[in-house]
């Protein structure tokens, strides 16, 4: 399917929900790609299994997941599971070790979910996330090779922790009938769900990447969008 589109960049082509990363199993379908100039990208979730550990064949080290854990945040995804926090060391170690995994494997495109999870401090003047980054730029850098460098960041607004991303990433918030709300946060939730577009996130950001939110749940953008009609769906895409 890939080889018949004209797709050049696969969003999340490698996926690490609850998981680490089957780079093997990624290597023998990105040889199966015959074309050329493709961008594949990396998503590092916010989510990790605490009975797994990862076992780096490049360093020769194993990395427990159990110390990655956000303090307070266990069964938060469902037995056994956790939110990992970039203030824990294992973490960001694991983080250097898996990044450059992927470089070597000719990934460039890399997205850190929901950092409003996965760091305590969402404050450039705070966070450790900055070490994270610049580690995986000067990889990049001694590789001679391009990345970029994502996150869903929901309501943060630092503006330099914003543009420590070359975007942020969200959803789109659309009701049934493709509408979307002029304003920071969506109405259907209690809490902030940040509409990207919005100025207050929007300018203090390098790039907004849009996308039809996907949960696995019937309320989600995707959810709603594929229970349209098909005129009304025409119409959505072409409005947004």
């Amino acid at each position: 399917m890939i080889n018949r589109s004209d797709c050049v960049y696969l969003h999340r082509a490698l996926e690490t929900w609850l998981s680490s990363p089957k780079f093997e199993e990624a290597f023998e379908i990105m040889k199966k790609v015959e074309k050329k100039q493709v961008i594949y990208g990396m998503f590092i979730a916010e989510a990790v299994s605490t009975r797994k550990k990862y076992e780096d064949p490049v360093g020769d080290e194993i990395f427990r997941f159990e110390d990655m854990c956000r303090e307070g945040t266990e069964g938060r995804w469902g037995k056994e599971t956790c939110i990992p926090s970039v203030q824990n060391v294992e973490y960001r170690r694991y983080l250097k070790a898996i990044t450059k995994r992927a470089m070597d494997l000719g990934i460039q495109s890399f997205l850190f979910g929901q950092m409003q999870l996965q760091d305590e401090h969402p404050s450039f003047a705070r966070t450790e996330m900055k070490k994270v980054i610049d580690d995986m730029r000067s990889y990049a850098k001694e590789r001679e090779m391009d990345i970029i460098i994502g996150a869903q960041t929901d309501d943060i607004t630092d503006e330099k922790y914003l543009r420590m991303f070359d975007y942020i990433e969200g959803g789109v918030g659309i009701d049934s009938k493709g509408n979307v709300e002029n304003q920071p946060c969506s109405s259907k939730f209690g809490s902030c769900w940040a509409l990207l577009w919005d100025k207050r996130y929007s300018s203090k950001a390098n790039n907004v990447l849009l996308h039809l939110d996907w949960s696995g749940l019937t309320w989600d953008d995707m959810g709603i969008f594929a229970r349209m009609p098909q005129e009304t769906r025409i119409r959505t895409l072409e409005r947004l």
